[in-house]
């Protein structure tokens, strides 16, 4: 359980980072994207002047580590403690994501010469 909660959190986070890194190029040419995050992997019109742009976010593999739980009683007879303990144990495993696309939907500007970025919008899934 504990396990599961940490992963949770951890991909929530990281779609958390993924918005905010997006919004800090609102209003830029997207070649600022560019130079950040390298070429796009997809780039299509979407209507008249509107061009997106699509860069890979994220992905890799992960891994968790193993864990053990330890549960029991103690009592004592006399000076003498006795107890009763039983362990379980989650081993370790390891989380492959594709990750996800991001897309920077753009308007093309005449006087700055390039296509700036107006909206951006990435998958409503936890991991990406």
């Amino acid at each position: 359980m504990g396990k599961a909660f940490i992963a949770l959190a951890v991909a929530a986070a990281v779609t958390g980072c993924a918005s905010t890194h997006m919004e800090q190029f609102v209003d830029q040419d997207i070649r600022e994207v560019v130079m950040v995050d390298g070429p796009p992997e997809n780039v299509f019109d979407f209507g008249p002047a509107r061009r997106v742009f699509q860069f890979r976010w994220g992905g890799g593999s992960y891994v968790l580590p193993e864990s053990s739980t330890m549960r029991g009683q103690a009592y004592r007879i006399g000076s003498t403690v006795y107890g009763h303990a039983t362990t379980s144990s989650i081993p370790a495993r390891q989380i492959t994501s594709d990750g996800c696309l991001l897309s920077y939907i753009t308007e093309w500007d005449a006087n700055r010469e390039g296509w700036i970025v107006r909206e951006t919008r990435y998958p409503d899934r936890l991991v990406c």
